[in-house]
Order: C-alpha cells, then structure tokens, then sequence
C-alpha cells in the first residue's frame, strides 16, 4: 500500500501542476477528460480500491476522494 500512497502523491503534484499550467478552456477540458473521465487517472484509482487489502481500503478511498474533490475546486476555479 505505502507504494499506492506514493504514486497518489505524485499523481496529484502532475494534476496540480498541469492545472496551474493550463491557460485555456480547452486544456482545462482537456484535463478534467484524462484525470475525471470514464478511464481517467482518477477514476482508476477508485476503481483499483477494490484489489486493496481491506483494512487499507477505507484509508486509500478518503485519500483519493479527498485529491478527487480538491481537483474539481480547482478546475472548476480555472473554468470561471
């Protein structure tokens, strides 16, 4: 799990850099497409919660819902 937990950290410096980065409203489109969409890198990660051994799943699950509902208030702060 701490493996996990670390390429979750890393995951959210490249989300948030690539927002910081993002200067339109297409590549904020753009990323909401590959970090929330159908086979996003987050919604990956939700769904690889289920091959999680479970006493770690509910620590794992906040944590990536967590990221999941800060990288909405970001994008959807770039998009305004």
């Amino acid at each position: 799990m701490p493996s996990s937990l670390s390429s979750l950290d890393e995951l959210q410096r490249e989300a948030f850099d690539s927002l910081d980065k993002a200067s339109t409203t297409k590549a904020l489109e753009e990323l909401r497409i590959t970090y929330l969409g159908r086979q996003g890198k987050i919604t990956e990660l939700l769904k690889s919660l289920r091959d999680l051994d479970p006493s770690v799943r509910p620590e794992a699950g906040k944590r990536i819902n967590d990221f999941k509902v800060l990288f909405e208030a970001r994008l959807e702060e770039g998009l305004k």
